[in-house]
């Protein structure tokens, strides 16, 4: 499992998580904004999908189930590895 993510915006307009260390393979969580949603975002529709994706991670990695049973070969801050590398860039 790679340790760092990144969140791209495909040709297609599509946004999507991916492991940072192989661009070839299938994203993980794919986004689509209609085009209407893009407008009334204006510029921002990468922000919210960010915001959209930390927020699936930090509720997945909050679930004791999840985590009894695959946070044996993670790393122990594993919301650090998905959330402040997620787009590729540490957070300060």
């Amino acid at each position: 499992m790679a340790r760092f993510f990144e969140i791209v915006e495909l040709s297609n307009g599509d946004i999507v998580l991916r492991r940072s260390d192989d661009a070839d393979a299938d994203a993980l969580v794919s986004i689509h904004f209609s085009e209407d949603a893009k407008a009334s975002l204006q510029a921002h529709h990468m922000d919210v999908a960010r915001v959209m994706l930390e927020a699936g991670v930090l509720r997945l990695v909050s679930c004791p189930a999840w985590r009894s049973n695959r946070m044996t070969s993670m790393p122990r801050s594993m919301s650090s590895v998905c959330i402040d590398r997620v787009d590729g860039i540490k957070k300060p």
